[in-house]
């Protein structure tokens, strides 16, 4: 029997609802074989209004621990334009959280996790670790996975301001010892290795265990080619990814596409009172009630049945805000290609260059009789997008995709230095 077992602590402001990546990353490591096997405990620091019926649905394993502890809102400040002076109210409050949970564990070394980080985020980091640092002789390991584009474009020209923020606060958390820093996505990598001036290595993207993948390769190309179900949206209902515009796609499609083989699933959930992410909802029920090829799932799916839903699906579409996602990565997309299924773009997103480099089967489309034609599958061949990719060649490209796709409990495993015992204060 293993007695002492590493921990891994993840520190997540932003963990407090059902939907997004935030839960979504604990709920893949909670199938990692690193987990299951009891190689390592993972440990959440949450926000304090997280759920009681989300910490009970992540908590699926004793070696998955969620405490209640940020006060602070993560996002209060995610799109604010301001300037830098006008964050140091929040910075300061937050790097008091970050300290404080430092000193948790200040007798052990501790490996500390950071799966999302914006820039004033990453600034109040560099603010704890430092002081940390300073007082303690103790030192923790750090690591931090870039998520955010430091580069707003604007009609191809950057944003200077927020360049600034970005370089800002990363640069004053390279600075400190024990920190690492890895990204998901390929132009994301560049970016920060232009800021930090050093080479960024790639870290899994955490929306997939090893297990599922194994189900995915085990299935035959003939099951994958033989169905007919269209995913038209998955994730938290946003304006950006297209959900507004839904019904009216619905009402094309369905008119258009007719057979018993076909089905077109919708699934989402709204975090928000919106009027009309709450009208274009009800528009939704009402298409679902008097149509059967379409459905509607509007709650929060466990890790379980999001596999299941993925795994019975092999198209899917997206139309994504061109502007928004012109530099924006999606975790729905790198599953949407784990999964092996026709993607479908219906605008030109930074999707388009990410499916290239995955090498995925891709079809560009400007509208819904476009659309139509594709899914038809009788003019599939002249909307196919060219998946030659000229940024990476075929070594990058398996490298990329193997580290993408690779099981990040495992990965986070491999970077534990902690390996003995951990007394957990809560």
């Amino acid at each position: 029997m293993k007695l002492n077992i590493p921990t891994l602590v993840l520190l997540d402001p932003a963990l407090r609802e059902f939907g997004g990546h935030h839960p979504g990353i604990i709920a893949s490591l909670s199938k990692a074989v690193a987990i299951t096997e009891n190689k390592f405990k993972l440990l959440v620091y949450a926000n304090e209004n997280c759920s009681s019926a989300l910490i009970e649905q992540l908590s699926v394993t004793n070696s998955i621990v969620i405490q209640k502890y940020f006060k602070t809102d993560f996002y209060q400040n995610f799109y604010s334009k301001e300037k830098v002076e006008t964050f140091n109210t929040y910075i300061q409050t937050l790097a008091n959280e970050y300290y404080s949970a430092f000193k948790k564990h200040e007798t052990t070394p501790t490996t500390f996790y950071y799966h999302t980080l914006n820039w004033e985020h990453a600034y109040a980091l560099s603010l704890a670790i430092s002081l940390f640092n300073h007082k303690y002789e103790q030192r923790h390991q750090h690591l931090v996975c870039l998520m955010y584009n430091p580069c707003d474009f604007q009609k191809d020209n950057i944003d200077k301001d927020r360049l600034f923020k970005f370089s800002l606060g990363f640069r004053l958390l390279g600075k400190e010892k024990g920190v690492s820093f890895f990204a998901t996505e390929y132009e994301l990598a560049k970016h920060y290795e232009n800021i930090l001036e050093h080479k960024i290595d790639w870290c899994p993207c955490g929306l997939i265990s090893s297990r599922h993948l194994n189900e995915i390769s085990s299935k035959s190309s003939d099951e994958f080619n033989n169905k007919h179900k269209v995913l038209l949206y998955l994730g938290d209902a946003k304006v950006n990814k297209g959900f507004l515009a839904l019904p009216d796609m619905l009402k094309d499609l369905t008119k258009s596409i007719i057979g018993k083989n076909i089905t077109f699933t919708i699934q989402y959930t709204i975090t928000n009172n919106d009027d009309k992410l709450t009208s274009t909802d009800r528009q939704l029920q009402e298409i679902s009630r008097k149509n059967s090829q379409v459905i509607i799932i509007t709650e929060f799916l466990t890790d379980k049945k999001m596999h299941q839903l993925l795994l019975q699906t092999n198209h899917i579409i997206f139309n994504y805000n061109e502007w928004v996602y012109s530099h924006q990565s999606s975790g729905v997309l790198w599953l949407a290609a784990a999964y092996k299924m026709h993607i479908y773009l219906l605008t030109n997103t930074w999707l388009n260059r990410e499916a290239k480099r995955l090498t995925c089967n891709h079809y560009t489309a400007c509208n819904s009789r476009e659309l139509v034609e594709i899914l038809n599958l009788n003019t599939r061949e002249k909307y196919a997008a060219n998946i030659k990719c000229s940024t990476l060649n075929c070594k990058h490209i398996k490298l990329y995709k193997s580290r993408l796709f690779s099981d990040i409990g495992n990965w986070l495993n491999e970077k534990l230095t902690t390996k003995g015992d951990v007394t957990w204060k809560i």
